[in-house]
């Protein structure tokens, strides 16, 4: 039986280097998925064309308005995301379609792709050293706001070029490419 006062072991914190590890690898599994699919292309549908920018878009609005940083900043984010979408219609070219096995496959664009990257990797690091700073966590839902604008605006890129793209029997190295 223990004695009434004795040292109990101390509790693992929360935050601990094992979880660390693990949530770093799964943020590299996803930024390598996203350079694979940007290198090799990925299927096109309607469907996933639009998840990434509803998923953002929701994303960002969960993160500004549950947060609760006060009107001015709600405001000034929520706008950078049709701020975004106009980058994204800028800077969004460069898409290109090509049939794989019968199929329409597309890649993306890769300055969009680059920003989504350095965005999403700089998001999470920022949340990762810096989790209570109100400075910082309003610098991760303008980041995020931003890059829901410009996938916005690639998107409409991928489905106006999918219109665009009638594909005929042709070589895979024969490329449709949008706007260079």
């Amino acid at each position: 039986m223990p004695a009434a006062n004795a040292v109990q072991p101390a509790a693992t914190p929360a935050g601990s280097f094992e979880t660390l590890v693990i949530f770093l690898a799964i943020i590299a599994i996803i930024v390598a998925r996203r350079i694979i699919r940007g290198i090799y292309g990925r299927r096109y549908s309607t469907g996933r064309v639009m998840f990434l920018p509803v998923f953002y878009v929701l994303l960002t609005l969960a993160f500004v308005l549950f947060l609760n940083l006060g009107d001015t900043e709600i405001y000034y984010t929520l706008l950078l995301i049709p701020a975004g979408a106009l980058m994204g219609l800028r800077i969004g070219g460069g898409i290109s379609f090509f049939m794989r096995n019968g199929e329409v496959y597309y890649r993306r664009s890769p300055i969009i792709l680059i920003i989504w990257l350095a965005s999403y990797v700089s998001r999470i690091l920022l949340e990762i050293l810096y989790p209570t700073n109100r400075t910082i966590v309003f610098a991760v839902d303008v980041a995020l706001a931003l890059t829901a604008g410009l996938i916005i605006g690639e998107a409409i890129h991928i489905i106006r070029g999918r219109r665009d793209f009638n594909p005929v029997p042709e070589k895979e190295e024969e490329r449709f490419v949008i706007n260079q």
